[in-house]
């Protein structure tokens, strides 16, 4: 089992998706928790930093190492909480690890990214 932040819970019967390096594209849910498992090509990383950025190449999202990408079982878990991803449609998302000597590394993956809209309740 993985714990998150404020208590969120993944494990059980629920498998968290994993894409290969020659993913297209990856879809998200608006205001849902969104997770995915990554693993890293270097295992001596130092930092590491996820980011959503528009069409335009301009971050939306940032998360770094512990704050949104986390470390477990040699692999990186990338939660975005659903608290942030209150937009939708089409996006980039990529991840970068930087080595033990700072340098930030070419990006581990750099790909689209689909946002697709989930309904709330405003009734309340």
């Amino acid at each position: 089992m993985f714990n998150v932040a404020n208590g969120f819970n993944v494990g059980g019967a629920y498998v968290l998706p994993s894409f290969p390096e020659t993913f297209q594209s990856t879809v998200f849910w608006q205001h849902s928790d969104n997770f995915f498992r990554h693993t890293p090509s270097i295992v001596d990383y130092t930092a590491a930093e996820y980011i959503i950025a528009d069409r335009r190449g301009k971050a939306i999202i940032y998360l770094t190492l512990n704050n949104g990408v986390f470390a477990y079982e040699g692999d990186l878990i990338i939660h975005v909480d659903d608290s942030v991803i209150d937009f939708r449609g089409d996006y980039y998302h990529q991840l970068v690890l930087f080595d033990a000597g700072g340098n930030k590394l070419p990006p581990e993956f750099k790909t689209k990214l689909k946002v697709e809209r989930v309904f709330l309740n405003e009734a309340n």
